[in-house]
């Protein structure tokens, strides 16, 4: 087993404690972008906005806030896109060299520990309720599937090759015209449980138990709070933008 340097896995377990949720994002469509451009320019931002409000970010801001961490430490990795079942580069993560060897650094899947990238071989990882495999598929490209009550899925498909910071910042700035952000999404682990809520609805999965639990409009900001840490008036400008 591989151990990392505390300096990797203290980040990630910072990681571990902060929401993926597109409310912030939604405020900052509502603010011309504004917000989540100055996030592109000063990746600690996340932190301190974390730190004042309770929020997080999407794949892009995390996977960015991560990299300019670790580079700045000196660690050597790079940023890869990723495609979805609906469209190319939706989703992003990180490859770090250690040792020689390619690991996969992804906290917009609340992957919180790297995962090998072997182009000869399947890597397994466990989490607190359920399992990812990282399958090679062909030169270059890996697909990223779960496993969870006996059921797998296809995720995405890992690129593996190094996209610039300018190839990088457009497809992040894609992301702003997507679906996805005319309604909440925000996900968590938190103790032995995966907590993820979308449109109106929170699921909570387990290892051995799943619920799905109503949350509506109105008691949603107050939620969001107890249950993310995400300050109530964060989610109140974030409804207000979802609707326009």
């Amino acid at each position: 087993m591989i151990i990392f340097p505390p300096e990797i896995t203290s980040l990630l377990a910072t990681l571990s404690k902060i929401p993926f949720e597109n409310l912030s994002k939604a405020v900052s469509v509502h603010m011309m972008k504004e917000a989540e451009e100055s996030l592109m320019m000063n990746p600690e931002e996340l932190l301190a906005k974390h730190q004042k409000e309770g929020t997080g970010g999407t794949c892009f801001s995390l996977t960015w806030f991560l990299l300019n961490n670790l580079q700045r430490k000196g660690y050597t990795l790079y940023p890869v896109l990723c495609d979805r079942s609906y469209g190319v580069n939706t989703h992003c993560c990180a490859v770090l060299i250690y040792n020689g060897l390619k690991y996969l650094l992804d906290p917009g899947y609340l992957a919180f520990r790297p995962i090998l990238l072997d182009p000869n071989s399947t890597t397994t990882a466990h989490t607190v309720y359920n399992t990812i495999i990282v399958e090679p598929v062909s030169s270059g490209k890996y697909v990223l599937s779960t496993i969870y009550d006996n059921e797998t899925k296809k995720r995405f498909t890992i690129k593996e090759q190094p996209v610039t910071d300018s190839e990088y910042f457009k497809a992040w700035q894609a992301t702003f015209l997507m679906e996805s952000l005319t309604y909440p999404v925000v996900t968590l682990l938190s103790g032995d449980a995966h907590l993820y809520f979308q449109k109106e609805y929170l699921y909570v999965r387990r290892k051995n138990s799943r619920e799905r639990i109503h949350i509506p409009k109105s008691k949603q900001p107050e939620s969001f709070e107890k249950l993310f840490g995400i300050s109530s008036s964060v989610t109140k400008r974030a409804l207000e933008a979802f609707g326009k």
